[in-house]
C-alpha cells in the first residue's frame, strides 16, 4: 500500500503509558516516543524504519481508539492518488 507497517513489541508496558496518556481526555495525540517503549516498522519493501513518533487516539469514554509507533521520515496511511 507504500506506507509503514508498525506495531508496539511490548503491550504491557505500551498499555501501561497509554494509560497515562488517555488521562490527558479525548483527542489525538502525536507525541514522542519515549525510549522505553519498544516498537518495529518497516516499508513494504521490508526496509527497516528506526521509531520517533507514536499516534494515538482516546475516545470521548477515555478509551483508547488506536495507538502505533512509526518513524515519521515516512507516511503512515495509504497515499492519496
Amino acid at each position: 500500500m507504500g506506507h509503514q507497517i508498525d506495531k508496539f513489541l511490548d503491550n504491557q508496558s505500551t498499555a501501561d503509558f497509554l494509560a497515562d496518556v488517555s488521562k490527558n481526555g479525548s483527542g489525538v495525540y502525536d507525541l514522542p516516543l519515549p525510549s522505553h517503549i519498544k516498537g518495529r516498522a518497516s516499508l513494504p519493501d521490508g526496509t527497516e524504519l528506526t521509531l520517533d513518533r507514536f499516534k494515538v487516539v482516546i475516545k470521548e469514554d477515555g478509551s483508547i481508539k488506536t495507538a502505533y509507533p512509526y518513524n515519521s521520515d515516512y507516511p503512515t496511511s495509504k497515499p492519496k492518488r
